[in-house]
């Protein structure tokens, strides 16, 4: 049985594909198999997985009619037989130390996750916007009864900075939602919950890639797309609070999820067309009435969510607008903006 099992969707990714998959082969970490899965690519992506196979016993190569980045992760997982599990994005690539590094973190913490921080890259521009999510020192493994349910915030978006004990994926049959984009948030909804321990490294060992044509997360201003994303949150909401109900344990981990929702409420509303805005709103409204978020609406924290829960339309619009407005006579505003867009992309994750 290897170490662990690395496994990589590939969907007519050619032209990125080979500096990945020779991050992946470079790894200190020689116990490992690299589980790849066609999912139905047009382009020459099956001949670079064939050619690369061909050289090294640790690939496996699956091919399926596409089915989405979710269903192709849930056939890696199907397949895989490591100790722990990690995800690599066809168009990212890592560190060569990166599997080492964590599952050595892994077996001597006794830990069921480990997670590192994250480079973002650039497509057309490497210097653009270069920032580090979720650095942080290197962190005891975590008391987890309480990190699980008053923490969770803080990792659930990220998928690929992480390694799990399949084991532990395995017992809880964690899967991925296929047809539904931000998957990761809501596989993290339901894997964290299980998890006993956690440990985090503030090595970057992980390097995204944003700003390619082809991927679906990089532009969220266009009117298309921002219809788009909004859905997903909304799907995400959803997904999240009925996995946690179904665990019965939504009373205590639901308020962790309000500060990254009421985040990305403000980012993406008023992305929306004007006319699409009013619906909208109501949609979040819904979902906060219907799915037992409200009780937790109480702290001033949250004073937009509990304004929406409320029905109060022009007060959330107008409260926003004059924030933006004097946000935009600050120095360095446009700046801000462009790195707060770049990290917002990843929160969204979904090629």
């Amino acid at each position: 049985m290897p170490l662990v099992s690395i496994i990589v969707p590939v969907y007519n990714v050619a032209a990125y594909l080979r500096e990945s998959l020779d991050s992946i082969c470079r790894q200190t970490l020689q116990d490992i198999e690299i589980i790849c899965i066609n999912d139905g690519s047009t382009d020459a992506s099956l001949n670079i997985l064939q050619e690369y196979s061909s050289k090294d016993s640790r690939f496996r190569i699956i091919s399926q009619p596409n089915g989405g980045v979710s269903s192709a992760r849930n056939t890696g997982l199907r397949a895989s037989t490591g100790e722990y599990i990690g995800f690599v994005d066809p168009d990212d690539y890592i560190h060569p130390y990166m599997f080492e590094r964590m599952a050595s973190v892994a077996k001597s913490k006794n830990a069921d996750v480990v997670e590192c921080s994250v480079k973002l890259i650039h497509q057309s521009d490497p210097g653009l916007l270069g920032g580090i999510l979720q650095q942080w020192h290197d962190v005891p493994t975590q008391d987890m009864p309480d990190f699980r349910y008053e923490g969770i915030h803080q990792t659930l978006v990220y998928l690929w900075n992480k390694i799990y004990r399949r084991e532990m994926i395995e017992k809880n049959d964690v899967r991925f939602i296929e047809g539904m984009t931000g998957e990761d948030l809501v596989f993290n909804a339901s894997a964290l919950p299980a998890c006993r321990s956690l440990f985090r490294v503030d090595d970057i060992l992980y390097y995204y890639r944003y700003g390619r044509p082809a991927s679906i997360t990089k532009d969220y201003t266009n009117l298309k797309k921002a219809e788009q994303t909004y859905a997903t949150l909304l799907q995400q909401m959803v997904a999240c609070s009925e996995k946690w109900q179904q665990l019965g344990i939504f009373d205590r981990v639901g308020k962790s999820l309000l500060p990254l929702v009421q985040h990305l409420f403000q980012n993406f509303f008023f992305n929306l067309p004007a006319s699409a805005r009013k619906t909208g709103f109501h949609q979040m409204q819904k979902i906060l009435l219907l799915h037992g978020w409200t009780t937790m609406l109480q702290d001033p924290e949250f004073r937009i969510l509990r304004n929406i829960a409320d029905g109060r339309y022009a007060k959330v619009v107008w409260i926003e607008l004059l924030k933006r407005k004097i946000a935009r006579s600050k120095p360095g505003y446009l700046a801000r903006r462009l790195a707060e867009r770049a990290a917002i992309s990843l929160t969204m994750h979904q090629r």
